[in-house]
């Protein structure tokens, strides 16, 4: 990967679709302990399916974006940096451009990752706060879907459909109708789906975490952590068709929806939507690890990869706080 190799706190730059968001764990270990997390929405994807090009306006914001982040890098104490780009970029006819200006603010090379290594890291990302998942993962950025099966700890061989949110606002000029259309012939060119019926799919992304939010809303759900919050699958589809029939008005007006997300909200309920019509699958689990966290993940050597994050969070927790964090040891042994 392209970094700088140097040991400390630990910083991931995500160049998406939507957003640029900079996160900041305190080092490389199982259990990443989170000291920042800032985004921009950019937009860099916004008008990629009309016109080949990254967006005039969302190069400017995502490029002061990354000044900004660089310029937080001294102030955090950031050693080790890692900037990936996804979908928008590598699928722009000027994608290379950016690039090159981007580089020039970092100092060093951007990991641009293809649509195999973006599935595949976001997948790692997902075992590595989930270990033992077993099903389907489905990452949906701004410009790309991921999906990805994950069975007995490992990844297996993703795809990466373009069925991001904003992908699917420019290329259907806003018509739901006809991101449906898209939506269907896409999903419909990967029957192996079927093969997920009655199997949980493992939701990443931002916009499908607002979904689970107003499900938490409805069923006034007492504990506020998304992070492995299941919904049913009937429940997901029913929120997903109401989601859809909605108007900017109205889901601005729900408190559990991002004001951020309202424009790529339906888009997004529509892909999980099909996607459960299209695996009949048993549930959605939230996964609040993806990318970032896959990036930080495959950092790891083997055997701490295989070391149980909850364990090893208790651990950490236990190491600050505790008066003989020892003691808690002999319970592993």
């Amino acid at each position: 990967m392209s970094r700088e190799k140097t040991g400390g706190r630990f910083g991931i730059i995500d160049l998406g679709s939507n957003s640029v968001r900079l996160v900041v764990y305190a080092s490389v270990e199982r259990h990443p302990v989170l000291v920042f997390n800032e985004k921009v929405m950019a937009g860099l994807g916004r008008s990629l399916a009309s016109t080949g090009r990254l967006d005039p306006k969302g190069i400017e914001r995502a490029l002061n974006a990354l000044r900004r982040f660089m310029a937080l890098r001294e102030q955090i104490g950031i050693t080790t940096l890692v900037v990936a780009a996804t979908a928008a970029v590598r699928d722009a006819k000027d994608g290379a451009d950016f690039l090159d200006r981007a580089e020039k603010i970092c100092g060093f090379k951007i990991m641009l990752l293809s649509g195999l290594d973006e599935a595949r890291i976001s997948a790692q990302g997902v075992l590595s706060g989930i270990p033992h998942a077993e099903g389907l993962v489905g990452d949906l950025g701004g410009g790309s879907l991921e999906l990805v099966p994950v069975a007995g700890g490992k990844p297996g061989a993703g795809v990466t459909l373009p069925l991001g949110p904003l992908r699917l606002m420019d290329l259907s000029h806003g018509s739901l109708a006809e991101a449906e259309a898209v939506v269907e012939r896409a999903l419909g060119e990967q029957p192996w789906l079927k093969d997920y019926k009655d199997k949980p799919i493992y939701a990443v992304g931002g916009v499908w975490r607002n979904l689970a939010r107003i499900h938490m809303a409805q069923r006034n759900y007492p504990i506020h952590v998304l992070h492995q919050y299941v919904i049913p699958a009937r429940d997901a589809a029913d929120i997903s068709r109401v989601i859809e029939r909605l108007g900017p008005k109205s889901l601005a007006q729900i408190p559990d929806v991002s004001e951020r997300r309202v424009e790529a909200l339906p888009f997004g309920a529509l892909v999980l939507y099909k996607l459960i019509a299209a695996t009949r699958a048993k549930e959605i689990v939230i996964s609040a690890y993806g990318l970032r966290e896959g990036i930080l993940f495959e950092s790891l050597d083997k055997k701490e990869q295989q070391k149980d994050p909850l364990i090893e969070g208790c651990r950490d927790l236990a190491g600050r706080l505790a008066r003989f964090p020892q003691h808690g040891n002999e319970f592993f042994k």
